[in-house]
């Protein structure tokens, strides 16, 4: 009846809850809405990424029209933007507003110039993790240095520390070894990219042994490295942009 009269129907919060793939399939869907939870988080949880990453390719299977709420940050909507979704909602557009406010809004929103140009800085789909590294690796050291802080968080579950198997490092030695691994600037990437995580690991295995206080000069090093691997990371980006 909704559609005879013209509706459009959306399933909201899609990924959670009853917005299920049942309901996708067995509900007369035109729309899919992700669930802000994931969006939000997507930037420094690659589980959360890779969710959202599934979602977007599920709606393309059943053609539906893709919404993705939850775009509170420019970075957000810049990645958003290269993983194929152009109509979104969020903080960073704006906040929940009354009707007489929206033409206001139109007005006055500006548009950010990284997603004007996104086009022209287009990853494939296969290679968006290399161009999450910074946040996804900066969540990650983030981690790491609060864990190695307080010792009141117990060490419930041993944190990634193998450069091989944290996000970056499965694109790295996957898609982007058999795509990039010929360029000088990739193969020094890997040295960056293994220093930080061993620095990471050794001094996990001092706190696992007790009495241990992250010192000042300790942390300092940790985000040093953590500044050599994205200047090798836009090294390499300059490279493939001109290839």
């Amino acid at each position: 009846l909704l559609k005879e009269l013209g509706f459009k129907v959306a399933l909201d919060d899609f990924g959670s809850g009853y917005s299920s793939l049942a309901c996708c399939k067995r509900c007369s869907i035109d729309i899919l809405k992700i669930d802000p939870k994931f969006v939000q988080s997507m930037l420094s949880n690659d589980e959360d990424y890779s969710v959202v990453d599934a979602i977007i390719s599920l709606s393309h299977s059943f053609n539906h029209q893709l919404i993705v709420n939850g775009v509170d940050t420019e970075q957000h909507g810049f990645i958003l933007l290269q993983m194929g979704c152009v109509v979104g909602q969020g903080n960073f557009i704006s906040e929940v507003m009354e009707a007489d406010q929206v033409l206001n809004w139109i007005t006055h929103f500006k548009t950010p110039e990284s997603w004007k140009n996104s086009t022209n800085k287009h990853w494939k789909r296969e290679d968006l993790a290399f161009a999450l590294v910074e946040y996804h690796h900066g969540a990650w050291v983030d981690n790491m240095i609060e864990l190695l802080s307080d010792n009141s968080i117990p060490l419930t579950k041993t944190p990634i520390t193998s450069h091989k198997k944290c996000f970056f490092g499965k694109w790295y030695q996957g898609i982007g070894k058999q795509n990039y691994g010929h360029l000088e600037e990739f193969v020094a990437l890997d040295t960056k990219h293994e220093q930080i995580h061993n620095y990471v690991k050794h001094l996990m295995d001092l706190k696992k042994a007790g009495n241990f206080t992250l010192e000042t000069t300790q942390r300092h090093k940790i985000y040093d490295l953590k500044q050599q691997l994205l200047d090798s990371v836009e090294k390499l980006k300059e490279k493939i942009s001109i290839m």
